[in-house]
């Protein structure tokens, strides 16, 4: 019996109990180390702003101008009826804002919306063509965007046609993973500005005021939620259990 016992607090034993104790150990530093802040961007130095009352909010969305790198269509119609497809142009706006027609020469794009430019065009074609109507259209948007980051079903910088509301680019975008922690979603603006938003409030309890206004610019971080601890150590102890009972056996069938 006694020899029994002495056995059992022999070298394997204490190893396993060791290894245990490792475990727990790294269990902790795991949940330190691997699980980050819900606050990605801490900095003194970039000053927090606070989600805004809805009545305060501007109450129309700015529709952004045509910039540099966007590219467009630009039809020309001779007749105004349904037979006539008009003849297509693709241009892009250079890095001095202007696009470039033969016979019409440079025409400056960039700051105007897409009917003035249409205007514009038209005006200097009919000194020379009889053209019923010019119409052009915003094929590829570069100069306005808003990037999304973290845990978002699609990450990436998407362009923007004017403002919108986060919800609706998330939704639009595939919106948010289901480890999301929609309760701390951050936007960034290009000032350095950030914003904490509570979607979890809007989706739960219709809080609008959580639902702000996405601008050009911004970006956009969902961070994964954070598991308690108790979860992080219960699985390293299922992990202590199972090499425990393998050394275990191990002892056995080498006696």
């Amino acid at each position: 019996m006694i020899k029994c016992r002495l056995k059992w607090f022999s070298s394997p034993s204490i190893i396993i109990i060791l290894l245990i104790n490792i475990a727990l150990t790294c269990s902790v530093k795991c949940q330190e180390v691997f699980l980050p802040e819900n606050d990605p961007f801490e900095s003194e130095s970039i000053s927090r702003e606070p989600a805004r009352p809805l009545e305060t909010r501007p109450t129309t969305m700015a529709v952004y101008p045509l910039g540099i790198g966007d590219k467009l269509e630009v039809i020309f119609y001779e007749q105004q009826d349904l037979n006539d497809v008009g003849r297509r142009v693709e241009v892009e706006i250079q890095e001095d804002g202007t696009i470039f027609f033969p016979l019409l020469g440079i025409i400056v794009a960039a700051g105007r919306q897409i009917d003035e430019l249409s205007e514009e065009i038209r005006k200097r074609i009919l000194r020379y063509l009889d053209l019923a109507v010019v119409r052009v259209r915003l094929i590829e948007r570069h100069s306005h965007s808003a990037t999304l980051l973290g845990a978002f079903f699609k990450q990436g910088i998407f362009p923007l046609d004017s403002d919108i509301m986060l919800t609706d680019f998330i939704v639009i975008h595939s919106g948010l993973l289901p480890e999301a922690d929609a309760s701390q979603i951050w936007v960034i603006r290009e000032n350095g500005n950030r914003i904490l938003v509570n979607l979890d409030m809007y989706y739960k309890l219709g809080d609008t005021n959580q639902d702000i206004i996405l601008i050009s610019g911004d970006r956009v971080y969902a961070p994964v939620k954070k598991e308690p601890l108790i979860v992080n150590i219960v699985r390293v102890a299922q992990i202590a259990v199972l090499f425990l009972q393998v050394a275990t056996l191990t002892v056995l069938l080498a006696r």
